[in-house]
């Protein structure tokens, strides 16, 4: 699979380092701006929207397990795609639009830890996104002692990837 670096939010981000509040991956997405065009005859200016991703086809966000998250206690781990109008707080301020929740390895918790391999969210990116987009982590009170984890947008349908 191809990748445009610009739809990256994070590649194999390590988890143990994410604390109990929210922390932005590596990088936000900047979906684009309306674009001011000016007519050459009437010189008049449109604002139209912004750029096409995806051109036909829908946006997908990725949320990928590359090394299985691990913990000695009842750690829990969320992931969430956010939005924002601004860059400057998504984490803390954005609107949540797709998120999941797993259990690490050798805790205590009932539910199966996310393992290697393992995709914690494959979605379409619903109606809603604002201009910018990042992958959000949070980490419950017992921290993930291990782990890593891929983000990233793409476009057409799930089973193209």
């Amino acid at each position: 699979m191809i990748l445009d670096k610009l739809l990256v939010f994070g590649s194999d981000d390590a988890i143990a380092a994410v604390a109990t509040s929210s922390v932005a991956a590596d990088y936000v997405c900047d979906m684009g701006t309306k674009k001011t065009y000016k007519f050459p005859l009437t010189h008049a200016s449109s604002s139209i929207g912004s750029p096409d991703y995806g051109e036909g086809g829908d946006l997908w966000y990725h949320a990928l397990v590359t090394t299985s998250l691990k913990a000695s206690s009842s750690a829990t781990f969320t992931i969430a795609l956010k939005t924002l109008s601004t860059s400057a707080s998504i984490a803390s301020a954005g609107t949540t639009l797709l998120t999941a929740t797993t259990a690490a390895l050798g805790s205590t918790s009932a539910t199966a830890g996310a393992t290697a391999g393992d995709y914690l969210i494959r979605a379409k990116v619903p109606a809603g996104a604002q201009r910018y987009l990042a992958t959000v982590y949070v980490a419950s009170a017992d921290k993930i002692a291990s782990g890593n984890i891929s983000s990233w947008l793409s476009y057409g349908t799930a089973t193209e990837i």
